[in-house]
């Protein structure tokens, strides 16, 4: 069975959000979850949801705060539940960690208390990206290394692969290197190279360059770019799909001045609604670190948790450490 070490503290709406996604996980998978964090706090919140479960709880004195430096916190924080639920899949006692906390801490806990895999050099967020076909992408990195070189876009192309592979079961996944134009000559110094770096590689599928325009078009399974890039993008999407479903909502309500108008809209909007809900997908696996550590948005609710200690279990049970472990010997 697989065991989840849950930071019960991290993210905008702990413990109640995290407990409610712990709830639903148990639901409706067989796995063992442990809450880590303030005691106290956790158990109340159980009275609370009046939870029909029993978790175990793992005390922490400390919460990495959002204005944390993750550098600093890791030295000065031993005891923050980012950490310990961290030590607890180092030690073996649990098979991944998810949290909703600060990502530089989780980034930090990752690096320095599992430790990177041999082979290796900088480890990538994979975040799960929605299509407009209905499919799901990966982008990585997602922000772990801002400052990247040819390998290290090369190193997160084939994580991002076997991750494709064994985890969303996609045979010979598509993957993309994003870019300012579709020919490899196109680009930065840094995109020119990792372009020929991947073309070189015959067991990967490079297609090539792909454009921001096409991120979303279902043309590649895995996006690969620098985490500056990556993040600005995926912000860029969360924000223009928050703005496009409130204009969708407005226009359900007063275009066509009609009431069957904003009924005939009302499907379209629950699609797009699904189609870009974040919680619908979990959180990003951190790849390159020897363990499964899930990072989720800060501000996930109840289901978006319960989707990430899915993903977790999905992780897990396609043994992708050992997958990549392999891949990068």
């Amino acid at each position: 069975m697989i065991r989840i070490a849950l930071d019960a503290m991290g993210g905008d709406h702990a413990p109640k959000e995290i407990i409610s996604g712990a709830m639903l996980a148990r639901s409706s998978m067989e796995l063992d979850i442990t809450l880590i964090g303030d005691k106290t706090a956790i158990e109340e919140e159980l009275k609370i949801q009046k939870s029909p479960f029993m978790f175990p709880v793992v005390h922490t004195t400390e919460v990495v705060a959002m204005n944390d430096h993750p550098s600093e916190v890791l030295r000065t924080k031993k005891d923050a539940s980012i950490f310990v639920a961290t030590r607890l899949v180092a030690e073996g006692r649990c098979d991944a960690v998810v949290s909703a906390g600060s990502t530089g801490a989780q980034l930090a806990a990752a690096i320095f208390i599992l430790g990177r895999i041999k082979g290796i050099e900088r480890p990538g967020i994979a975040t799960p990206i929605p299509q407009v076909n209905g499919k799901l992408a990966m982008m990585c990195d997602g922000g772990a290394v801002s400052d990247c070189k040819p390998n290290n876009l090369l190193e997160f192309a084939q994580m991002s692969s076997a991750y494709c592979q064994n985890v969303m079961n996609i045979d010979n996944p598509r993957i993309a290197l994003l870019n300012i134009g579709e020919e490899p000559e196109k680009g930065s110094e840094l995109t020119q190279a990792t372009n020929k770096l991947m073309s070189s590689k015959p067991d990967l599928n490079f297609i090539g360059n792909i454009e921001g325009k096409d991120v979303l078009r279902g043309h590649a399974d895995a996006i690969i770019t620098d985490g500056f890039t990556g993040n600005v993008i995926l912000k860029a999407i969360e924000g223009i799909a928050s703005d496009v479903m409130g204009l969708v909502k407005k226009a359900a309500k007063t275009s066509l001045t009609s009431k069957m108008g904003g009924l005939l809209l009302l499907p379209t909007i629950g699609k797009i609604r699904k189609l870009m809900d974040y919680s619908e997908y979990g959180g990003a696996p951190l790849l390159g670190v020897n363990g499964v550590s899930i990072i989720c948005h800060g501000r996930s609710n109840g289901k978006a948790i319960s989707s990430a200690i899915r993903q977790a279990v999905n992780c897990c049970n396609a043994q992708l450490i050992s997958k990549i472990t392999t891949q990068a010997r």
